[in-house]
C-alpha cells in the first residue's frame, strides 16, 4: 500500500469514526418496554420534524447524527404516531445515501421501528447487498433485530440465506440474523446445514447455534447436535439444540459423556446447558440424578443453579438430591440458594 491509498483510507475511515461518537449514546442504549401506541407530544412531533429536514442535510454528519436520533427515539418510544411512515421513508431513502457514514445509522435506525416490521424490513434487505461491508452487516443485524419480533419481512428469509455464501465475516451475519427469525427461518435450514463442518469455528457453532433455534426437533438437526456433543466448539448449541427440539431423552449417554470434556468442567456455560437439556430428559435414564448432583458443586453459579433447576424439574425422583440441594441452598449466590430451595419444595411435594 502506497501512502496516497493510505490518506485516501483514513479520508474515508475518520468519517465514520466521528459519526460513530455521535451516535454512541444511541446505539448504546437499552430498548424500552413502551407500547406502540404512547402518544406523541408536540415537543416529540417537533423533533421528528426537525430530524427529518436534517436527513436532508449538505453535512453529511447532520445528516447521520439525524437518522440517529430518529431510530433512537423509535427505541423508546416504540412508534413516532402518525410521523412513523414518513420517517421509515426518509430513513430508506438515506440507505441510499452516497456516503456509507451515513447509510449505515440510517440502516441502524431503521431496526429500531419493531412495531413496524414489514415496512422498515424492506430497506433492510435491499442495504444487505450495500457495497459497504459495515452496512451489509449492520443490514443483517437489524433485520435479525426486526425478524424477532416480525419473522414475516418479505424477502428477508431468502435474502439472508443468500447472504451465507458471502464472505466470513457476512455470514456470520446472515447466520445469527436468520436465528432471530427462528421457525419463521426453516427454509433456509437446508442451507445452513452445509456449514456445520465448516473449517472456520465461528461458521460452525453460528450455524450450529441457527439451527438450535430456527429447526431443533428436524431430524437432521438433531443428528448435527448428537455429533456436536463431542466437539467443544458446538458443544453448547448442540445441548441447546437437544433441549429445544425435545430430543434430550434419547441421548442422555452422549450428555452426561460431554460434561467429562476438559473444557466443559472448565466453562459455566456449557455445564450449565448440559444440566439443562438433562433435566429436560428426567427420569430416561437413573444416570441423571447422579450427574446432577455431581454439578451442584461447579464453581460456576450458572451451573449449580442449573442443576438446581433441572433437579427440581425431575422432582420426586431425584430424592437423593436433597442432601446436595440443601447444602446449595446456603450459597453464597442468591440466586442459586432460591433455585436449591425451589427445588426441594418441589422434590418434597
Amino acid at each position: 500500500m502506497n501512502s496516497g491509498d493510505l490518506r485516501i483510507s483514513w479520508r474515508s475511515v475518520v468519517p465514520c469514526l466521528m459519526v460513530a461518537l455521535l451516535l454512541a449514546p444511541y446505539v448504546l442504549a437499552a430498548p424500552a418496554a413502551v407500547p406502540p401506541d404512547v402518544p406523541k407530544t408536540p415537543a416529540v412531533e417537533e423533533a421528528v420534524t426537525q430530524w427529518l429536514r436534517g436527513i436532508q442535510d449538505k453535512d453529511p454528519r447532520k445528516r447521520a447524527q439525524s437518522a440517529g436520533r430518529i431510530g433512537q427515539l423509535a427505541q423508546e418510544r416504540g412508534r413516532l404516531g402518525d410521523a412513523t411512515p414518513k420517517a421509515i421513508a426518509a430513513l430508506a431513502k438515506a440507505t441510499r445515501d452516497p456516503d456509507p457514514c451515513v447509510r449505515s445509522p440510517a440502516v441502524w435506525a431503521l431496526g429500531k421501528f419493531l412495531y413496524d416490521a414489514k415496512e422498515a424490513g424492506k430497506p433492510l434487505v435491499r442495504a444487505l447487498n450495500d457495497k459497504d461491508a459495515n452496512v451489509r452487516s449492520n443490514a443483517a443485524c437489524m433485520l435479525g433485530q426486526l425478524g424477532a419480533r416480525n419473522p414475516e419481512i418479505p424477502g428477508a428469509i431468502a435474502a439472508l440465506t443468500r447472504a451465507l455464501d458471502n464472505a466470513s465475516g457476512m455470514r456470520l451475519d446472515a447466520l445469527r440474523a436468520l436465528q432471530e427469525f427462528r421457525a419463521g427461518a426453516k427454509s433456509a435450514v437446508p442451507r445452513i446445514l452445509l456449514f456445520v463442518s465448516h473449517a472456520d469455528p465461528r461458521t460452525r457453532h453460528d450455524a450450529v447455534r441457527a439451527l438450535a433455534w430456527i429447526d431443533p426437533g428436524a431430524k437432521a438437526c438433531i443428528e448435527v447436535f448428537k455429533k456436536g456433543l463431542a466437539d467443544d466448539v458446538v458443544r453448547r448449541p448442540s445441548a441447546e439444540g437437544l433441549y429445544y427440539g425435545g430430543a434430550a431423552r434419547d441421548c442422555v449417554p452422549l450428555l452426561i459423556e460431554a460434561l467429562k470434556a476438559e473444557l466443559c468442567l472448565k466453562n459455566g456455560g456449557e455445564c450449565a446447558d448440559i444440566a439443562g437439556a438433562l433435566g429436560e430428559a428426567g427420569t430416561a435414564s437413573p444416570e441423571i440424578v447422579p450427574a446432577l448432583i455431581g454439578l451442584l458443586g461447579h464453581r460456576s453459579g450458572s451451573t449449580r443453579l442449573s442443576a438446581a433447576k433441572a433437579l427440581g424439574k425431575i422432582g420426586a425422583e431425584a430424592k437423593e438430591a436433597i442432601p446436595a440441594l440443601e447444602k446449595l441452598a446456603k450459597d453464597e449466590i442468591p440466586g442459586v440458594a432460591k433455585e436449591a430451595e425451589e427445588a426441594l419444595a418441589k422434590i418434597k411435594s
